[in-house]
């Protein structure tokens, strides 16, 4: 009885996935935009991406002066 009840669960759950799976994979995208939203634009002004990558940039250009 009680293996009749897991194997329905089972295949009910993988059902569910087959079906849902865009929708994970969308519902995934979404909170990691609106996590990159809430990092960079409601944060202090030096984390913003503009600095960071300038700042990124002249560490580069630094390290490769240190190289040559």
């Amino acid at each position: 009885m009680g293996q009749e009840i897991l194997y329905g669960m089972t295949v009910a759950g993988l059902n569910m996935f087959a079906l849902c799976d865009s929708m994970t994979i969308f519902f995934a995208f979404f909170c990691f935009t609106l996590f990159f939203i809430k990092k960079f634009l409601f944060s202090p002004r030096e984390f913003r991406p503009p600095d960071a990558y300038f700042k990124l940039k002249k560490y580069l250009l630094l390290l490769k002066k240190i190289q040559i």
